[in-house]
């Protein structure tokens, strides 16, 4: 059968067979696709007549807490990748696995299953996660879930609330009569300027120190993007994010050590044919010299933006354990997963967490824009959970 191209899984699942990244050809898998939950790994689906689903002990919830060899010792999983994990459960067809799950009834079990799995099988195997935004259409209500901490729609000036908006006249709400490209998403929305000759939009912070429970180790932060008609920056620049500088580095040539701060802006690219690249700007312990790391989501083009239309962007940050590169960083387009890394140290000291979401817009580096430049934003949601897309009324 010839081979045809493999989906890749968002939210870190992956598929435990051959050809994850990294893969021996020689090896298979069992047929289950997995999500890491906290400190272990959680079955999200058990594909039919799998290895897996043919012991009729795996179930769909269970967590698995070791993995062994036949004959070897148990390898607990907790504080191991995903691809740890997948490298583990994988092996020479025929041979043995062991799996020690815990099921909903709290009940311990070691589970054997032979590694036989038929890729050919499972080429158009695909798996979504399920956001907040599923259950609010139109993001009606989502500001009471217990999970989000912030929610606007931008429909009045009570948008600003728990927003540190500095006084400048680049940022304003406006509507359906706005020109330049502009058609509302769902009413009003935000707009922010870069005027010509400058390089500020925006610097406006959701401080988490302000609200319950304090700063985070993790976050999730959705909204909704439009690059205006006037928008052909010469130069690349910022985009709203996650961080957490504290003042003293993580920005601006300030180069993160692990101790004094960090921060995963969004970034966006010199506009080619026709399309923008947007990405993660990233000051983090492992950087090499003064300025952060740009990576752009260039998985299946998902991170070039055309002007006027309406994207849906998601960010993700769970920090790292204090001198451990375990920390994660991903960001979703239209709910599709464009960029993941599983490896980042952003802190040596628990004494760096999530201190801000941070909207940003830079035009530069040192370059000045040369025209005016416009973009959108609408439906801010910021959650302790995976948001998602908005789901559309009626559906």
């Amino acid at each position: 059968m010839p081979f045809r191209k493999r989906r890749c899984l968002p939210l870190a699942l992956f598929l435990v067979c051959a050809l994850v990244l990294g893969a021996s050809a020689q090896d298979v898998g069992i047929g289950v696709a997995l999500e890491k939950v906290d400190e272990h790994f959680e079955v999200k689906v058990i594909l039919p007549d799998s290895p897996a689903a043919q012991t009729g002990k795996i179930k769909k919830g269970d967590k698995i807490l070791s993995i062994r060899e036949d004959g070897g010792e148990a390898k607990p999983v907790a504080g191991l990748l995903m691809s740890q994990v997948v490298s583990l459960i994988r092996g020479k067809p025929g041979s043995t696995v062991y799996l020690t799950v815990a099921s909903g009834d709290f009940s311990l079990k070691e589970i054997a299953v032979t590694r036989t799995l038929d890729l050919s099988r499972v080429v158009n195997v695909e798996v979504k996660p399920r956001g907040l935004a599923e259950m609010y259409p139109a993001d009606k209500g989502i500001e009471s879930d217990a999970a989000v901490w912030r929610a606007t729609g931008l429909e009045s000036d009570f948008w600003m609330h728990g927003f540190k908006v500095e006084g400048r006249d680049t940022i304003k709400v406006v509507g359906a009569g706005e020109g330049n490209g502009f058609q509302p998403l769902d009413g009003k929305a935000l707009s922010l300027k870069i005027k010509k000759g400058g390089h500020y939009g925006a610097s406006i912070a959701y401080r988490f120190r302000d609200q319950p429970g304090g700063e985070p180790e993790e976050v999730y932060f959705r909204y909704y993007l439009r690059l205006g008609d006037d928008w052909d920056p010469i130069s690349g620049g910022k985009l709203p994010g996650i961080s957490g500088t504290y003042g003293r580095a993580g920005w601006g040539g300030r180069p993160s050590n692990g101790e004094n701060g960090w921060s995963a802006r969004g970034q966006f690219s010199k506009r080619k044919d026709g399309r923008t690249g947007i990405g993660f700007y990233c000051y983090h312990a492992d950087m090499k010299g003064r300025y952060g790391n740009s990576w752009i989501w260039d998985k299946d083009d998902l991170g070039f933006l055309e002007n006027n239309r309406w994207y849906c962007i998601e960010q993700h940050v769970r920090m790292n354990t204090p001198g451990r590169n375990n920390g994660i960083l991903r960001g979703w387009i239209d709910g599709k997963l464009a960029f993941e890394r599983t490896d980042l140290r952003f802190r040596d000291t628990d004494e760096l967490k999530i201190e801000n979401i941070w909207i940003n817009l830079y035009h530069g580096g040192s370059a000045v824009a040369k025209e005016d430049h416009h973009i959108y934003m609408d439906n801010l949601v910021v959650s302790r959970k995976y948001i998602g897309p908005m789901k559309e009324v009626g559906k």
